[in-house]
């Protein structure tokens, strides 16, 4: 783990449901200190990850992304509608701090298209990993 990475846990499944059906961060207690509780990362699964991506417009998702210079203390993220209307601002990045330029442009970077080539990618592997272990590999 990365210094500062060891106080976050994946969500137990009990989190994961409420989380799920109530869009809340599953935190129960957000203090510091030794009795605070630590936070979890609402991690989607790969199933989720589809449908979330898949569930963005069309014209949006195959546009490629793209991160603009910071401006006043942010950074947005744009993708080009392809429908005559020009780039649509997608997200904001508060520019405060020295994350805020890699984040926007890993958002960026993390569009759906990508997210969709990444996940066909890690049904074929699987696909192949589970043909070579019952011997029907080519």
């Amino acid at each position: 783990m990365s210094a500062g990475t060891d106080k976050y846990s994946p969500m137990t499944p009990e989190q994961r449901e409420k989380w799920l059906k109530t869009r809340l961060f599953p935190v129960e207690l957000w203090r510091s200190g030794p009795d605070s509780t630590p936070l979890v990362c609402p991690m989607p699964d790969l199933a989720q990850m589809r449908t979330y991506a898949e569930e963005v417009p069309p014209h949006i998702r195959a546009s490629g992304w793209y991160a603009t210079r910071r401006r006043y203390e942010q950074q947005s993220i744009y993708a080009d509608n392809f429908s005559g209307m020009g780039r649509q601002a997608i997200a904001s990045v508060i520019s405060a701090g020295r994350y805020s330029g890699p984040l926007a442009e890993f958002m960026a970077a993390a569009c759906p298209r990508t997210v969709l080539r990444l996940l066909d990618r890690i049904d074929h592997l699987e696909r192949e990993l589970a043909a070579a272990k019952e011997g029907t590999a080519p």
